[in-house]
């Protein structure tokens, strides 16, 4: 039942944009709800839940979403098949990173991760979408607390990158060797473990030759 998605009527909050920083960065491309659209977010999470829904959603008891507070947001990028298939490590490695326009949002009761939001950008607006998916966002969010207690990366600075047709999730941050990621979840099919972060080149590049053999099929 953890896994279950709801999803929700749209209710509309304001868009903030981050600073725009270096070009050709995760910074750059950050775009995530301002902390003043909580209230509104978190009305759209309690319409939601109810004595059939609060199980699914990831709460314990119907009464817990009235004690819920909002983590930190986490972007969402993609790698798009056709470019990884052409990756060339002499280009901008963010060239390959797309927003969604999603962003994950940890739903939290006294500090423990209950569930979360997703919000969906739109012309100038959020629209939370989606509502659960309480294992993946524990997963990512103890993917983020390693990850800062590792090499000291700040949790906004985190981004979720999904590589779709290998059904793939790893956080990506920027350091002196370049774009970083570190997986999510393992995966039996490669060799790269969770808890360690490896150079986004060394990623893209042991997966283009699959990439060229995909069928186009997600994974």
């Amino acid at each position: 039942m953890m896994n279950t998605r709801i999803l929700v009527p749209i209710m509309a909050l304001m868009l903030v944009p981050s600073v725009i920083v270096a070009q050709d960065s995760l910074e750059s491309m950050r775009m995530v709800p301002s902390k003043t659209a909580d209230a509104g977010l978190l009305r759209s999470l309690a319409a939601a839940v109810t004595p059939d829904t609060y199980r699914s959603v990831g709460f314990r008891t119907v009464d817990e979403v009235r004690d819920a507070t909002l983590g930190t947001p986490v972007q969402e990028f993609f790698v798009r098949l056709d470019e990884l298939r052409e990756f060339d490590e002499r280009k901008p490695i963010t060239k390959l990173l797309h927003p969604t326009g999603n962003v994950h949002i940890p739903v939290l009761v006294d500090a423990a991760t209950r569930s979360s939001i997703v919000a969906r950008r739109s012309a100038d607006q959020w629209e939370a979408v989606v509502f659960g998916r309480t294992s993946f966002i524990r997963a990512v969010a103890d993917s983020r607390t390693e990850l800062s207690g590792r090499s000291g990366v700040r949790t906004e600075d985190a981004a979720l990158i999904v590589v779709p047709a290998f059904n793939l999730h790893f956080l990506g941050h920027e350091s002196s060797n370049g774009l970083m990621l570190t997986p999510v979840v393992g995966d039996s099919r490669f060799d790269w473990k969770t808890g360690t972060s490896y150079s986004a080149v060394e990623v893209f590049e042991a997966l283009r030759p699959l990439a060229q053999k995909h069928t186009g099929e997600p994974g």
